[in-house]
This record gives C-alpha cells, structure tokens and sequence, in this order.
C-alpha cells in the first residue's frame, strides 16, 4: 500500500472508521496499541478489539502484568463469540 493511499483510508480524522473496515477483511486482523498508552484499561480495550472484528491483539506489558492480561483476553475472546465479523484464524482450542 502506498503511503499516500494509507493517508486516505485511515487519516486521524477517521480512526473512529477502522473498526467497520475490519469487518469486511477476509485475512486475520491483528489489533495494536489498543491500550492508548495506557490511558484505556486492559479489560476495556481487549473486549472492544475482540467485539469489533480482532483476531488478534498486540499488547505490550511488563512480566507482572501477563497472567492477569492473559485471563482478561480469554474472557474478552469468550464474550466476543457471537461478534458479527467471523474469526479469521484458527482457534487453538479447536
């Protein structure tokens, strides 16, 4: 994708558009910066990523912060389970 292209489908104006873009992607969508840098709880912001069309989230954390991050993932996966865009990569549970 070219930068000038890039610019167009997501300048800051329209963040707010990405998540009703992601819903049309057929590849599996992984989600990044999503916590704001620290400013959106971790709870809040895997159930959004999860609920809006995210396979995958990219989280940066330190090493005390992994099991509870790692349980509140599984419990956004979980209810995320009937989120109108379909899951795009395979579940390791399957």
């Amino acid at each position: 994708m070219t930068p000038a292209l890039h610019r167009e489908l997501y300048s800051q104006s329209d963040w707010y558009k990405i998540p009703v873009r992601s819903q049309e992607r057929k590849e599996p969508w992984i989600a990044f910066k999503i916590l704001a840098v620290g400013v959106i709880p971790p709870a809040e912001a895997f159930t959004y990523a999860f609920n809006n069309g995210a396979d995958f989230i990219c989280v940066g954390m330190f090493e005390w912060q992994i099991v509870d991050n790692v349980n509140l993932a599984r419990q956004a996966i979980k209810g995320a389970a009937n989120r109108p865009r379909p899951w795009r990569a395979a579940s390791a549970e399957s």
